[in-house]
């Protein structure tokens, strides 16, 4: 709009030179210097056109796209509550795990409760791993094969030679 405004200007101040002009020469310098003030001014206007053109199809996309925002976001609220109760359910479980573990961990030997509070505590809160094919899943050694079988008995509390977990 500055640029249209300057041309304009420019264009007058010509014109009103254009009175005072001896020369044919310094006519058509000036006719010439007004005939691209004007044609600055149309491309100018296109531009202008063009721009507000964009600013439409912009203003339209932006309405889609918060169509798609409200729509999202109601999505998230609805994968929110799913989540939220799926974590309640958890610690719900969790909970009573915990209570069962409480109920149950004076009945073991004192010296096997010790043992397993601390492979909890240095193992990340792993004490206790499966064995699978004859390999400790803890440390994933093998485990030497007449243990593994006592293990499969389950008669007896069996530790991995290599990480010393409940097996």
């Amino acid at each position: 709009k500055a640029e249209l405004e300057d041309a304009q200007a420019s264009i007058k101040e010509r014109q009103n030179k254009m009175m005072q002009v001896q020369t044919s020469r310094e006519h058509q310098a000036l006719l010439k210097e007004i005939e691209d003030s004007k044609r600055l001014i149309k491309e100018n206007e296109e531009k202008v056109l063009q721009l507000m053109e964009q600013i439409e199809q912009e203003g339209e996309r932006i309405k889609e796209l918060e169509k798609i925002c409200k729509g999202e976001k109601k999505l998230l609220k609805g994968e929110e509550k799913e989540v939220a109760e799926a974590v309640a359910a958890i610690n719900a479980r969790k909970k009573k795990v915990f209570n069962q573990r409480e109920k149950l961990a004076p009945k073991l030997r004192p010296g096997t409760q010790k043992r397993y509070a601390m492979l909890r505590e240095r193992r990340n809160g792993t004490a206790v791993v499966a064995t699978k094919n004859g390999t400790c899943q803890g440390c994933f050694m093998a485990i030497p094969p007449q243990q593994y079988n006592e293990v499969r008995k389950g008669d007896k509390l069996n530790f991995c030679p290599t990480c010393q977990r409940i097996l």
